[in-house]
Order: C-alpha cells, then sequence, then structure tokens
C-alpha cells in the first residue's frame, strides 16, 4: 500500500489531495492519503473535513499543537502502507502521471526516492525574497542532485520504504523552523542507504513575503547554532558551520562580527529589496550564527 502523508497548519488542502486522490485512482493501486492538521481552532477545518467524504482520504486534527516535526511523526505512526510519500500541503504536482513514476519504482533496489522541487515563473511583488532562495537553492537540476545526493534532497516529495529503516522518524526535540530535513535525510545516509534522484517534481507554492521568509531563515540559524552545540549538525551538513570553523581557525570571528555589526543594516535593506542578493542573506546567516554562539559561552 501507498501512504501519501501530508502534514498541514490552517492550509486550504482540497487542492493537493484532489489531484493525489485523482492520479492515485487512475493508477488503480491500493492507497491512503493521511493529511493531519495541526490545529483544532483552524479556520479552515470545516472546509477540510470533507476530504473525510473521500474514497481512502483522511483529515485527522490534533487536540493541541504538535509542531512540524512531531506531526509529521503521528503521520508515520499512523500509516498503513510500507511505501510512504511525504509532501508538504504547500505543493502540487508537476505532472499528471506523478503518482505513477513513483510507484513503477522498485522500492526494494532504491528504498528511498527524491523527485526534485520546482517553481512557478509568476509571483507577487513584495514576494522576492523567498522566490529567488528557491528558483536558486532548491529547484536542483537533476544532474547536479545526483552528484551530491544528500545534500540536494528534502523531504517533501521524498518516496520510501517505511521497512527500510523501521524506526526513521524526524527529530521531536526541534521546536524551532528550520533543518528537521536535513537531520532526517542525515538518518538515511548514517544507516548507509542511497537516495536515488529522478525527475519527478512538485511545485513549491508557499511563496512568503520577504520579510516573514527573512525572519524564519534567521530563526533557523538560531535552531542550527543549537543543533550544532548539540553535536547533532556539523561542516559537512552546514556551509555555515563549515565559515564559522574557517573564521575560528584564523582567530577572524571577532573582526567578522565587527564588520558584520556595520554592515547589518545595508546587508537587510538590500536582502528584502526588489532584488535581494543570496550572497548578502548568507553574510547576514553567518553574522548570525556568530553572534549566537558568541553569546552562548
Amino acid at each position: 500500500m501507498l501512504s501519501i502523508l501530508i502534514p498541514t497548519y490552517n492550509y486550504d488542502i482540497l487542492p493537493l489531495v484532489s489531484q493525489l486522490h485523482k492520479q492515485a485512482t487512475q493508477a488503480n493501486i491500493d492507497f491512503e492519503i493521511r493529511v493531519q492538521e495541526d490545529d483544532k481552532n483552524s479556520t479552515l477545518v470545516a472546509q477540510n473535513t470533507i476530504i473525510n467524504t473521500w474514497e481512502n482520504c483522511y483529515y485527522d486534527i490534533n487536540d493541541s499543537r504538535q509542531g512540524w516535526c512531531l506531526n509529521r511523526n503521528i503521520l508515520i505512526e499512523k500509516s498503513k502502507g510500507d511505501k510512504i510519500l511525504f509532501l508538504d500541503v504547500d505543493t502540487l504536482p508537476v505532472n499528471n502521471n506523478f503518482i505513477s513514476t513513483y510507484v513503477e519504482l522498485n522500492l526494494d533496489e532504491n528504498p528511498f526516492v527524491f523527485g526534485g522541487w520546482n517553481y512557478k515563473e509568476n509571483y507577487e511583488k513584495g514576494f522576492e525574497l523567498r522566490y529567488f532562495y528557491g528558483v536558486n537553492r532548491e529547484a536542483i537540476p537533476l544532474h547536479k542532485r545526483i552528484n551530491n545526493p544528500y545534500n540536494t534532497a528534502f523531504t517533501s516529495n521524498l518516496y520510501y520504504k517505511k521497512s527500510a529503516i523501521p524506526n526513521l522518524r524526524f527529530e521531536s526535540n526541534l521546536t524551532k523552523y528550520g533543518y528537521d530535513d536535513i537531520l532526517f535525510i542525515n538518518d538515511i545516509k548514517k544507516n548507509n542507504k542511497p537516495i536515488l534522484h529522478i525527475e519527478n517534481p512538485i511545485y513549491h507554492l508557499g511563496l512568503e513575503k520577504s520579510e516573514v521568509y527573512f525572519n524564519k531563515v534567521i530563526e533557523s540559524v538560531l535552531n542550527l547554532s543549537i543543533l550544532y552545540k548539540q553535536n547533532q549538525m556539523s561542516a559537512q551538513e552546514s556551509k555555515i558551520i563549515k565559515a564559522f570553523q574557517i573564521l575560528q581557525k584564523y582567530y577572524l570571528t571577532n573582526l567578522f562580527v565587527f564588520l558584520f555589526t556595520i554592515c547589518k543594516p545595508l546587508f537587510r535593506k538590500n536582502i528584502l529589496s526588489a532584488k535581494p542578493s543570496l550572497f548578502y542573506l548568507d553574510l547576514y546567516k553567518l553574522g548570525t550564527f556568530c553572534f549566537a554562539m558568541r553569546d552562548s559561552k
């Protein structure tokens, strides 16, 4: 059985579930689509509940907020199938044969498969940062993903065999935004399981306003600093940590923090502009990480 798992929080799930249900039905397979709502007070509960009337579809609601990682783990525990397809709620399959492409694969030979991300070309004014970041850092061409299979995979659009690593779960202690995907993928790597990359993409539709996304990026960097202190992340998984360690090695951390403090307002202004520089964003992330490490001493 194929279990399609979709964690959600106050989001209109009908377009995604409708398309997945249609494709899975046409593929003539044994399947279930499970959606886990993380807020019983969501204004969209009444609307989304309709999927419970669709064959093989389930919309369950948590009594209290569990957070992104725990919500995903709840879905894994509830899943009946050994074949798992994780999708974020703010996505849509690019192709009409999205489901059939996956189910035709042999998961005994390749137990973990990632299909890739795409972004539509149109975006609204004020959403530039999220769009440019997505296009340049997440919509990675297949040939580049193949050459770097672990660092270019995400859990959304990850198709895998549950029994390949029976205890594989998301880090339940993570409460802040960011790096849950990386830890999950790292566990696959630690278990010596390869990730097969194919061209079976989804559109990532959930663009956020630049300032909203910028704040989430900063939150993720603070999360990274915590993971680094707990030895859960290393320079192999994070360019920020790698850069930080180079600064430490050559005793340049204090100088970088001093220069970052001066340039910080200029970086922020550019990052939130209509033409954001991802290089400036990287410097801002590194500066934030250095501050977090210095304040922890």
